[in-house]
């Protein structure tokens, strides 16, 4: 209520309208997705502040609570339920194109291919998966992406702190190695049998096996579902 009443003296509305369109992959092929359910939760996470469902075309609009943290949650036919997670402007905003969508199930079985022989591929959860870049300010980018961050780390952090699961990763060639500590050449990591909710992940990285940089986010697992990080940064330290 503290923050409602200095949110209206300050002319910010409690409530504000998140826009754009549901596809149904990341890249650039992917198509718009119709009948999608979208759900929002607030900085509380326990109340659900906006439900929709876009339309013909993919698009949604959806409330949010102004200038906080914000939680959502895509589900369509053919996808597991799949978490973003991100901070609402203080007036109606739109996001860009190819940052919500809904990981396919048949997408999710490939992942789970790539990372066959992952101790805890099969246990209950939820799933954190994405790739690490680097930020490099100055970085001319080529292709429109960040370099691999290559020596980079994740962990998922349940509600007291504990790391109740390894971090998977491939190995040079795109497959699981039980010997990898790192991201390594394909940047990619998986954490199964995450906790769901709100969860916190640590990520950094090392250089000639020194920790040199680690950062904390706040990521949204819903239930039985994933949380697909491409990417997540780690920020290089010159």
């Amino acid at each position: 209520m503290i923050w409602t009443l200095l949110a209206c003296q300050a002319g910010i509305p409690e409530r504000v309208m998140l826009s754009g369109i549901v596809f149904d992959d990341r890249h650039d092929e992917a198509s718009a997705v119709s009948q999608a359910s979208i759900s929002t939760l607030g900085p509380e996470y326990g109340e659900v502040v906006g439900e929709a469902t876009s339309d013909g075309r993919g698009w949604f609009e959806v409330e949010v609570i102004a200038g906080a943290p914000l939680y959502m949650t895509i589900e369509a036919e053919g996808s597991v339920p799949t978490g973003f997670s991100g901070m609402a402007d203080i007036a109606d905003f739109e996001v860009d194109e190819g940052l919500v969508w809904a990981r396919a199930e048949s997408d999710m079985d490939e992942i789970r291919a790539e990372f066959s022989g992952c101790p805890a591929l099969d246990q209950p959860g939820g799933v954190i998966e994405g790739e690490i870049r680097a930020y490099l300010p100055n970085y001319e980018i080529e292709g429109g992406e960040w370099p691999i961050a290559p020596t980079a780390y994740v962990l998922a952090m349940d509600g007291s702190g504990a790391q109740p699961t390894e971090t998977c990763y491939l190995d040079d060639d795109g497959f699981y190695s039980d010997e990898a500590t790192m991201t390594g050449n394909t940047g990619r990591f998986a954490v199964f049998g995450s906790p769901t909710g709100p969860v916190t992940i640590e990520v950094g990285y090392s250089v000639d096996g020194e920790p040199i940089w680690a950062g904390h986010y706040y990521v949204h697992v819903p239930e039985d579902g994933t949380a697909p990080l491409y990417p997540l940064y780690v920020e290089l330290v010159q």
